[in-house]
């Protein structure tokens, strides 16, 4: 990165950037600009693969018109628009030491008192606001700002330290005391205290929670970043399919017995099914949507297969291995490095514990006979629980990110099995199929209305 004055260059490499410098000189040139070196900087981050990290290039030079350019050390701070940056990102300012020596100039600098105060209220402070607005801060590091500037006050007006301040004067007052108790009120939610962010958040999460709806949403906390799309938006969603997914999320999709609740009325399943027709049933287990799940299964083996062979696992997909208790095919055997791995995946409903399905599917796998055709060393066996809401079974994230899967894969995992259950319930919505073997009659159905 390159910039002179409020002109910032990009590139992404040396060589790229001294072209851009270059050609950007010329730009000005024709217009009867010039570039100053003096006044501008270059930062040259490079990443490193062994170290993980961003290191900084010290001895990369760059010119301009012949003339060397100012290279940015570790040590080098500079301002943009008021925030202060260093080769690491953005630096919270030292406002401690700017605030003491703007106060220490008002009170050495040959003014009267009440032209002190002019300049302390109309000038100083605000001159800290923008700063102040783009820099990462805490009530209590804005809390010692305020003492700082009482404090000078103190001094300017020889004040004593056991002088009451005005504004503690006027907490006293009737009409301050109460309007205040009315702020104090109105932080209070049904005898909660929702004074501060954190616990405004606590509140509304255990509503949520405590909700018919939301209840199966808890283990959502078990891997709170592959939710992250639904608060930073993403382009592998349409607007209308971001809608429809939360929806999903929430069990706000029109099935019968959510757009018939509190009427006594038939809901059963429109395909023929003995079931009420909830949206667990629906994506779980509707004949309709029989062919959208197993396509929901297959794109998140497909991906994980895709995304495993990348961290240079030996991947094989779907096998089929015959054994003491009959024929068994896991989704993925993984072999590297001496380490064998059985994995496989699944989405529950609700009725079950995550943990649960989890131990339960583990269980299916833990096979002898089928842990010595795979490998003749200790097998692991591993599966991915999810449930059609977007959840994850707490295990099932451990072991993913054993194997090298990030909180970017699952986030764009937990996207894609979304998206196929919301495509298994449009298919159920289109679709007209009955299932003659299920099929309820007709006075079932259709009740006579009485008269």
């Amino acid at each position: 990165m390159a910039f002179a004055d409020d002109v910032v260059l990009l590139a992404t490499t040396l060589q790229g950037l001294q072209r851009r410098i270059t050609s950007f000189a010329e730009y000005l040139e024709e217009r009867g600009l010039r570039v100053n070196p003096a006044k501008s900087l270059t930062v040259a981050l490079q990443p490193s693969g062994r170290d993980k990290k961003i290191k900084l290039v010290e001895d990369a030079v760059f010119t301009v018109n012949g003339d060397a350019i100012t290279p940015a050390k570790t040590s080098t701070e500079w301002r943009c628009l008021g925030v202060f940056y260093a080769n690491f990102g953005k630096k919270r300012p030292s406002m401690v030491k700017t605030l003491e020596d703007l106060l220490t100039k008002i009170s050495t600098a040959p003014l009267r008192p009440q032209q002190r105060l002019v300049v302390l209220r109309y000038y100083l402070v605000p001159r800290l606001y923008h700063s102040l607005a783009l820099s990462p801060l805490t009530s209590k590091f804005l809390k010692k700002l305020d003492c700082m500037v009482r404090a000078a006050v103190r001094r300017l007006e020889r004040l004593e330290d056991s002088m009451v301040p005005a504004c503690r004067q006027a907490l006293r007052m009737s009409l301050v005391d109460a309007r205040l108790h009315t702020a104090r009120r109105l932080t209070f939610c049904q005898q909660n205290d929702l004074g501060t962010t954190k616990r405004r958040k606590a509140y509304w999460t255990k509503t949520l929670h405590d909700s018919v709806d939301g209840r199966h949403l808890r283990p959502t906390k078990n891997i709170p970043g592959a939710m992250r799309w639904s608060i930073e938006g993403t382009s592998l969603l349409s607007g209308k399919e971001y809608v429809n997914v939360m929806k999903l999320r929430f069990n706000a999709l029109p099935c019968l017995s959510r757009t018939k609740r509190g009427r006594d009325v038939v809901k059963q399943c429109r395909a023929g099914c003995r079931e009420d027709e909830v949206l667990g049933h629906v994506l779980q287990r509707c004949k309709r949507t029989n062919h959208a799940r197993l396509r929901r299964h297959d794109v998140m083996v497909h991906y994980l297969a895709r995304r495993l062979k990348e961290k240079y696992w030996n991947v094989r997909e779907v096998p089929v291995f015959f054994t003491s208790l009959g024929r068994q095919i896991p989704d993925l055997v993984l072999k590297r490095e001496g380490q064998a791995v059985i994995f496989d995946v699944q989405v529950v409903g609700q009725r079950v514990d995550l943990e649960d399905a989890h131990a339960a599917k583990r269980a299916k796998y833990i096979n002898q006979d089928l842990h010595a055709q795979i490998a003749d060393h200790p097998v692991i066996v591993m599966t991915a629980t999810v449930s059609y809401r977007g959840c994850w079974a707490k295990s099932s994230v451990k072991d993913l990110q054993s194997l090298g899967i990030g909180k970017h894969d699952l986030s764009i995992l937990t996207l894609r099995y979304l998206q196929g259950g919301l495509r298994a319930f449009r298919d159920h919505q289109m679709m007209t199929s009955v299932y003659p073997d299920e099929v309820a009659t007709t006075e079932t159905l259709n009740p006579p209305r009485s008269p």
